[in-house]
């Protein structure tokens, strides 16, 4: 695992900052659960941005870090209790979004860094979920994006997710189509 655009997203989750996107009046919205396995222990944390602007720089809307809080937003199908660590957000919709997830896990013998870059497109209304899988040694990790429209009983794989490629910086939204 390689140690990136984590450099810039640790400081304020470190610092115990965060933002919570709020949306205007009338303003399209969709929900988004962050999934980490409980089983890893280690600090989590999230980055949103809008691209609407591409390719001017991208608009943070939202930054923290991931906790099991009680704020929770009543999306469908919970991680069962204690098998996840989760946050709920409200996010923008019907416009392209960056986001970044990562993880920092230290351990006795080593320090492992995981951060994955994104962008995808959420539609009004609908609920997604993120989920950050670890390898079995701990050493790899993937997300899996899913989405559940209103009135569906299932989760189902989301499409218009596509990685942004790794930078040691801010990494290039705008440069993926």
């Amino acid at each position: 695992m390689r140690q990136s655009y984590l450099l810039w997203l640790l400081p304020s989750l470190i610092a115990g900052c965060a933002s919570v996107y709020t949306p205007q009046p009338g303003e399209p919205t969709a929900r988004l659960r962050l999934v980490y396995p409980a089983s890893a222990p280690g600090s989590y944390g999230y980055s949103v941005s809008a691209l609407d602007n591409c390719p001017a720089e991208p608009a943070r809307l939202a930054y923290g870090a991931v906790v099991d809080a009680p704020g929770r937003l009543g999306m469908p199908h919970p991680p069962a209790p204690g098998t996840r660590t989760y946050s709920e957000l409200v996010i923008p919709a019907n416009k392209p979004l960056g986001m970044t997830t990562g993880s920092v896990r230290v351990t006795p013998r080593r320090q492992t860094n995981c951060d994955i870059a994104f962008r995808f497109d959420p539609k009004a209304g609908d609920d997604y979920e993120l989920e950050y899988v670890y390898s079995q040694s701990g050493e790899q990790c993937a997300m899996v994006m899913r989405t559940m429209a209103p009135g569906a009983t299932q989760w189902q794989r989301e499409a218009s997710v596509r990685r942004v490629p790794p930078s040691f910086a801010r990494p290039d939204f705008c440069a993926v189509p």
